[in-house]
């Protein structure tokens, strides 16, 4: 055997023995494992002589090692031998030769593993444990192997024998992924033990008992790097037993299979195909964890409402109905499972076939691709649901086909082996049921509304002379099976024969068509398919207890393929694209047309029994038999689809046709709404009440909205039209509905405003200290239903402050309502609520505040917020911004102090100047001109001038009038006002002009000068004439003079901001 040491591409097999590369097993043989590809192997056939392992070198380039005991010659442990390899003496196993045999026998026994067998040649390592060694050893370790990985699940395999398995220690081999770092990662969850393992083999064909086989690892790795190391450790030992040698160590590509399948694949547009995802395991059957996959769907092609995703997979599948694509991620193959499925039904719109490819799938990780799946959807506008109708021994019954009431039970007068609608609908015919008598059957025409016979025709022809199937007597007719064709045409069939006829209702001929299988008799019914096929019942009356119906396509062609079984059916009905079974147990099935399969089956068809308890059922039909649309049909639609709240009104159309080959008349609309909504309040009213073939009328009605819709959120309601044919026939249409939204308007505003004394105050206009502030906010609803849990909140840190809130003065007036009263800020915050808020309704809270008589130089700003709603569903606002707040400001007083002496010396406030303020040192206009009086009480005050009119700047303040006998002021006084109503004097401001504070309030104090000045004293020079002088002066003005000082005294009654330093001063 050469040796076969190398690396092979994806999805190839390395043969053990050749060395050639096989297929792995191609997509499309769902649940059948394939065989793993093999990427690499070791078989140890590189030279011919006993080998160390360290020594050995693969033809590839791969080296082998071991820890120290498992590489111990003496130990019988880590060389390579074959059969054909004698025993070289001396240490090696313990010098015992017999342990070199059974080596031997193990290297040949796994030779018989190998295809072609070699045991004479075949080579294997030993480690046949002559002493006793570490427990979980390496026993062989390889340096870094370059694999393919790109996303795969690998795996390990080592053909492994052992001999003595009753010696109590048998070799116990675990598989360990190693990577580049040296990092160990087990690949299985047990160790393989080729004494006990069940795949194990047995021989003793080499002189003694040999337990071996081939041994992949029960776990997997999903792999994506490009190297790997090997190392398989022995958990075992012990030298006492624990006698092996291995041969054959494999890395495997155990990546599982993905496969596709649609069903059924023919489907009408509109219809649902159960798409389903078969994950198979390799046939090793290790566990598979981490695969993944996208299966883009094609184009038309999506997931169905509901998904109904199903299946046996452990994965997490991600199929949104209505989207293109389905997700599958964390996938998970169990060891020893075989296989898995997901499941999921889609659908299309649109005809046309769709192929589902390998192309489709995505982003896919540890998985192998498929090969194509495809499906079919046809057109196909099923036909609206008409009234089921069935015979019994001795009635004819009318049944709703959505409900199944009874509609209407007319008695026969006789027993009909089935009964057949034309497929105009104008004609009800039954036909004879012989009993066993051997009476010649005739085509009878009923009466519908009364069961009585119309019109006969005898049957003649074939059906009459037709052998029979084994089974029933040779004299049976047994005619039980019947359906329309066409307008002149039934199909018609036998308990006794396995013919298929065509029977003409006018002349009552038959015409031998097709025949079902050997031993099959047509004892059920037919309908014609929207693809053209004929859905045909039989049964075995061999079977005996007749259970049972089989289920038949008969194709265009007069071919059949069976596609079921049904529950025993003496009578079908085809309605509003399901096809009813009326059965001899007294129920009737429904079976939907699209999911009526196209592939050869035996199996039991899936069904849903929609009435139960009923009488036995001999037969049933529906004008629809022929495959052709007999009946009316409605829409609904409601405008507006979609209102904002209660008292509003919809105005529904109902859309009526007539979709028959008959008029029909007496048409009346039934609205039925769903709770809470109550009965239209006008309506449905039809223009006409009769429709000839292809004609329709719009039928119209009304509802208003409540308030109990509003809480509901829709108003749902469903409508059917109903009629009769010319003939008494009663037609019933298809169920329309319609939903209207409501979705309330949710708005609502809120603003704010303040006055003072019913002045509105705009954004930063000024208030002065003293002064009583109204605010008001204003909550406005525009919302179509009322606001709840309305709380406002109003901030009034930044007002408080510098005012206080009048006690009492809060209210809140609701729309035209009384005004209710609203406590006191609880700290800053004054809060209003919770209350509702009518809609279209405006609220208004309003408080007052007075501010502080010393807030000057203040903002008194406050912003109000709202809420409204219930928990985890608030209803905030409109973003308000500015108009949600209020900000005032208190005026900065330029003040000014004029002081001077009085005749007792004390500097006390003087009246009797005047003061102008200018925006320049020099010249220009005076911003103020004059500074008015400070007014205390009503009354000016002496001395004192106060401005508020300034604003931030630098200023010049002159005195424009002084007072008789004092100078003005020298020069104008800079001073500056800051944006915080700060005022500091500029520089080189005199030593009479001061900055004091005065009543608070930061004051420019000015100190008068007189007009004359005496001179200092000094030496004689000319002082005598002035000296004289001033003596005559005094002389003449000295009443003069103190009477001004009593003026002066009498108009300056306080020395109020006048520091006591400054009133006494040293007489002259």
């Amino acid at each position: 055997m050469s040796v076969v040491a190398m690396l092979v591409a994806f999805f190839g097999v390395v043969d053990a023995t050749t060395g050639t590369q096989t297929a792995s097993a191609a997509p499309g043989s769902p649940g059948v494992p394939g065989a793993p590809s093999v990427l690499f192997q070791e078989d140890f056939q590189q030279g011919t002589g006993v080998t160390e392992l360290e020594s050995y070198v693969s033809a590839s380039g791969a080296t082998y090692s071991a820890d120290p005991f498992w590489l111990d010659a003496t130990a019988c442990n880590g060389f390579i031998l074959s059969q054909a390899n004698a025993f070289p003496g001396g240490s090696v196993c313990a010098g015992r030769p017999a342990e070199w045999t059974e080596v031997q026998r193990k290297a040949a026994a796994l030779g018989l593993l190998n295809s072609p067998q070699n045991s004479g040649t075949n080579r294997a390592v030993s480690s046949n444990t002559s002493s006793n060694g570490p427990a979980n050893a390496r026993q062989f370790i390889s340096s870094q192997l370059s694999v393919p990985s790109n996303g795969r699940f690998i795996t390990f395999s080592v053909d492994a024998a052992a001999t003595n398995c009753g010696a109590g220690n048998q070799p116990s081999l675990r598989f360990y992924l190693t990577n580049a770092a040296g990092t160990e990662t087990p690949v299985s969850s047990s160790a393989i033990n080729p004494c006990t393992d069940p795949r194990r083999l047995t021989t003793t064909a080499f002189g003694g008992s040999v337990s071996y086989g081939r041994f992949p690892a029960n776990g997997s790795m999903l792999y994506t790097s490009a190297t790997l190391g090997i190392t398989m450790r022995n958990v075992q030992g012990n030298g006492i037993g624990n006698d092996g040698a291995f041969d054959n160590i494999r890395v495997l590509d155990v990546t599982p299979q993905l496969d596709k399948s649609f069903s059924p694949t023919s489907v009408p547009t509109g219809g649902v195909s159960t798409l389903t995802l078969t994950v198979t395991n390799t046939s090793e059957l290790a566990e598979k964890v981490g695969w993944s996959f996208t299966d883009s769907l094609p184009a038309g092609l999506v997931v169905r409402s509901p998904a109904n995703v199903g299946g046996t997979c452990t994965a997490t599948v991600a199929a949104a109905a209505g989207a293109s694509s389905v997700v599958v991620s964390n996938g998970r193959l169990n060891a020893g499972q075989v296989s898995c499925t997901i499941t999921l039904d889609v659908t299309s719109n649109t005809a046309g076939t769709y192929n589902n490819c390998a192309a489709n799938i995505t982003a896919h990780l540890g998985i192998d691709l498929p090969a194509c799946a495809a499906v079919r959807f046809f057109s196909f506008d099923p036909c609206v649901a008409v009234p089921v109708w069935t015979n019994t021994a001795n009635a004819l019954q009318q049944y709703n086909p959505t409900t199944f009431q009874l509609v209407s039970s007319t008695p026969l007068i006789r027993q009909y082996g089935d009964i057949a609608w034309s497929s105009n609908g104008s004609a009800l015919y039954g036909v004879d049921y012989d009993g066993g008598t051997g009476q010649t059957p005739v085509l009878r025409r009923i009466d519908p509304v009364t069961g009585a016979e119309l019109a006969s025709v005898a049957i003649t022809g074939p059906i009459l002379t037709q052998a029979t199937v084994p089974g029933p007597s040779a004299t049976l007719y047994s005619l039980n099976a019947l359906a329309a064709l066409d307008a002149n045409t039934l199909l018609v069939g036998s308990y006794s024969s396995r013919a298929i006829y065509r029977l003409d209702v006018n002349t009552g001929v038959t015409t031998l068509w097709t025949q079902f299988p050997n031993e099959i008799s047509s004892a059920g019914d037919f309908t014609v398919l929207p693809d053209g096929d004929i859905l045909a019942f039989g049964v075995r009356p061999l079977d005996g207890n007749l259970s049972n119906s089989r289920v038949y396509r008969i194709h265009p062609d007069g071919s059949m393929t069976q596609i079921g079984t049904v529950p025993a059916m003496w009578g079908g009905a085809q309605s509003g694209g399901n096809f009813f079974m009326a059965a001899p147990s007294g129920q009737i099935n429904r079976i939907p047309l699209a999911t009526l399969p196209t592939a050869a089956s035996t199996a039991m068809l899936s069904y849903t029994t929609v009435l139960s308890g009923g009488p036995q059922f001999y037969g049933a039909s529906a004008v629809q038999d022929a495959g052709q649309c007999v009946g009316l049909t409605i829409t609904k639609a409601p405008s507006p689809a979609v209102i904002t709240g209660a008292g509003q009104t919809v105005t529904y159309s109902f859309t009526v046709k007539n979709i028959s080959d008959v008029r029909i008349q007496n048409i009346v609309v039934t609205d039925v709404q769903q709770a809470p909504a109550g009965a239209l309040t006008s309506g449905p009213t039809c223009p006409v009440t009769a429709l000839n073939p292809g004609q329709s009328t719009v039928c119209t009605g009304t509802y208003v909205a409540t308030n109990a819709d509003v809480g509901h959120g829709r108003i749902d309601d469903t409508a059917t039209a109903a009629g009769t044919t010319q003939d008494g026939r009663g037609v019933v249409s298809n169920q329309a509905t319609a939903t209207v939204l409501i979705q309330p308007v949710l708005t609502w505003s809120l603003s704010k405003s303040a006055s003072v004394a019913g002045v509105p105050l705009g954004q930063g206009a000024v208030v002065d200290p003293g002064s009583e502030i109204s605010y008001t906010v204003t909550a406005v609803s525009a919302a179509t239903v009322d606001i709840t849990g309305v709380t406002l909140s109003d901030d009034l840190s930044d007002v408080l402050d510098d005012a206080t809130f009048v006690p009492g003065s809060g209210q809140l007036v609701i729309g035209g309502g009384a005004p209710v009263a609203v406590a006191d800020p609880a700290g800053t915050v004054l809060t209003a609520g919770p209350f509702t808020l009518p809609v279209g309704a405006t609220a208004t809270l309003t408080y007052r505040v007075t501010v502080a008589a010393d807030a000057w130089s203040s903002t008194l700003r406050n912003v109000v917020s709202g809420t409204a709603g219930a928990p985890g569903q608030p209803t905030p606002p409109q973003p308000c911004g500015a108009a949600c707040t209020t900000s005032q400001v208190t005026p900065t007083p330029v003040q000014v102090q004029k002081v001077g002496e009085a005749s007792t010396g004390v500097v006390v406030p003087m009246d009797g100047s005047s003061w102008a303020i200018f925006s320049a040192a020099s010249g220009g206009t005076a911003v103020v001109d004059p500074v008015p009086a400070a007014v205390s009480g009503g009354s000016p005050v002496t001395g004192l001038f106060r401005d508020v009119t300034l604003t931030a700047g630098t200023y010049w303040l002159e005195e424009t009038r002084a007072l008789d006998g004092f100078a003005l002021l020298a020069g104008r006084v800079p001073f500056t006002v800051a944006a915080d109503g700060t005022i500091t004097l500029g520089a080189g401001v005199s030593s009479n002009v001061q900055l004091v504070d005065v009543d608070g309030i930061r004051t420019i104090r000015v100190e008068d000068v007189p007009a004359l000045d005496l001179p200092d004293a000094g030496g004689p020079g000319d002082s005598w004439i002035y000296l004289i002088g001033l003596t005559l002066l005094l002389a003449g003005t000295t009443a003069g003079f103190v009477r001004s000082k009593r003026q002066r005294r009498a108009a300056i009654p306080s020395t109020e901001g006048i520091p006591d330093s400054q009133n006494r001063r040293n007489e002259r």
